[in-house]
């Protein structure tokens, strides 16, 4: 695509750059629906892209849940890790409760029998609803 060079740029038009960080004025000569400013290779060698910057902004509001939920069940990962690596020879749900694992925002969840299986990333807990036993094991399922 030609650029087109002018030697004078009017802004008559009163368009801006819709980055709300930016808002710098647009030519009247661009493009009828350029929205953003240009892309721009600084000295230092970083890059002013105000496009890219936009819809990164909207994509992080918009992640946010999602990291949320990726350090929650890392931190349970922790939990589940440390609490497995005591070798405790019984487990209760008071020692469940006292760690902060939360067994019912586990990935993966259901009963058979009278069994409850909680599927957490690479551990699940096993809870006998009858005797009140809790194990912790690892497992090699892909959950994803």
């Amino acid at each position: 695509m030609k650029k087109e060079n002018f030697d004078f740029y009017t802004y008559n038009d009163k368009r801006k750059c819709r980055y709300s960080k930016c808002l710098a004025p647009i030519a009247d000569q661009e493009h009828a629906t350029r929205q953003y400013c240009p892309r721009e290779e600084l000295p230092d060698g970083s890059v002013k892209n105000c496009k890219d910057d936009y819809w990164a902004d909207i994509k992080k509001e918009a992640n946010t849940v999602y990291k949320e939920m990726e350090l929650f069940h890392k931190l349970m990962e922790e939990r589940l890790s440390s609490l497995y690596d005591l070798n405790l020879p019984e487990i209760t749900i008071e020692i469940i409760e006292s760690t902060g694992i939360e067994l019912p925002k586990s990935l993966m969840h259901f009963s058979k029998d009278e069994t409850c299986f909680f599927y957490f990333i690479n551990y699940v807990v096993t809870y006998n609803l009858i005797d009140k036993r809790i194990k912790i094991s690892k497992h090699e399922i892909e959950l994803f």
